[in-house]
């Protein structure tokens, strides 16, 4: 009996032990993206630097989701956050492929992006700091805009680690 319970807190110790190899790997190694102390320490300086590249090339923008939560909620980042949110309306000067090679050339590196329908709806930066920026793509008929949300639905089997559910956000402009 004490041999088996030995070997079972064994175990149990070794697989802690192996768990937290891998998070001190990833946490040591590779620049760890879903950081919220890494965007309270310097979201606000790399925000300004994306705003000061969004000026200097007249491309319009605004905050969305939990960055615009937390401005308007807080005055600050939300301090669970871990990323900016931006938002872009696409147009007759809308050149996503321009829009990246200005943040690549700033010195940005992109990580991903998303597709719905042939066109890009979102893509995610990287700043040398650490901190990623969201941009999603809002599209804008009428009074109406609109713009695709991915996110991983824990009720589903994907194919690969690459896919992810989607829903169409829809916001009306109201007048007055």
């Amino acid at each position: 009996m004490m041999h088996r319970l030995f070997i079972l807190i064994y175990n149990k110790l070794y697989s802690i032990k192996f768990v937290y190899t891998i998070y001190h790997f990833f946490r040591t190694t590779i620049p760890n993206y879903f950081d919220s102390d890494r965007l309270q320490k310097f979201g606000y300086k790399d925000l300004n630097y994306f705003n000061a590249i969004m000026k200097e090339n007249e491309i319009e923008y605004f905050c969305d989701f939990g960055t615009l939560l937390g401005i308007v909620r807080e005055n600050s980042f939300i301090k669970h956050d871990i990323d900016i949110d931006v938002a872009l309306i696409r147009g007759k000067q809308f050149d996503i492929k321009k829009i990246e090679q200005i943040l690549t050339n700033k010195g940005l590196k992109k990580t991903h992006e998303y597709y719905y329908c042939g066109r890009v709806t979102e893509e995610s930066y990287i700043f040398p700091s650490g901190v990623s920026i969201d941009l999603f793509i809002y599209d804008l008929e009428d009074d109406v805009m609109s713009t695709y949300v991915y996110y991983k639905d824990h009720s589903t089997v994907y194919p690969d680690s690459s896919f992810r559910s989607v829903k169409q956000l829809i916001l009306s402009i109201v007048r007055q």
